[in-house]
């Protein structure tokens, strides 16, 4: 039997927490990060608790059965281009490689957006790499592709 994957709201002060999130970039930075743009994966724990205390933002986290598989940061508030309306966009997603196939990634999405719900968001946003299993979830949940996002390096 597999153990059950269970997902709760994350207190971002926790330095146990945190130190599991360090341990998973660590141990996936290779297909989390994008080093060809000098971006470092390296969470700014400062900015996330801040974002928390403020109620613009919360994390997820995926748990099998206390252990951290996996973690979403989504960020919440009113969308200054979109009439004031409440916006959630999930800034940071990322499932543990041996957790994917157990349901963690759609668990994760599902708790993203209860709470998102919760806090009266309007639309929920996405971004995941082009062609990827996360590309794949989210086409099989019914989610609305509406843009791709470009990056380009400045430094």
């Amino acid at each position: 039997m597999q153990p059950q994957i269970s997902c709760d709201l994350a207190d971002v002060d926790d330095e146990g927490f945190r130190a599991s999130v360090q341990t998973l970039i660590a141990k996936n930075y290779a297909e989390t990060g994008h080093g060809h743009l000098n971006l470092r994966l390296h969470m700014d724990w400062d900015t996330l608790s801040m974002g928390q205390a403020k109620g613009c933002m919360y994390v997820v986290a995926a748990r099998v059965p206390q252990d951290v598989v996996g973690y979403a940061v989504v960020w919440i508030g009113r969308h200054p281009t979109y009439s004031g309306q409440t916006v959630a966009q999930c800034s940071a997603l990322f499932v543990e490689s041996e957790a994917r196939s157990k349901g963690a990634g759609l668990a994760l999405v599902r708790k993203m957006l209860d709470e998102a719900k919760v806090r009266d968001a309007e639309v929920f946003l996405m971004a995941c790499p082009i062609g990827s299993r996360a590309d794949h979830l989210f086409d099989r949940l019914g989610w609305e592709a509406i843009e791709t996002m470009y990056a380009h390096p400045l430094r």
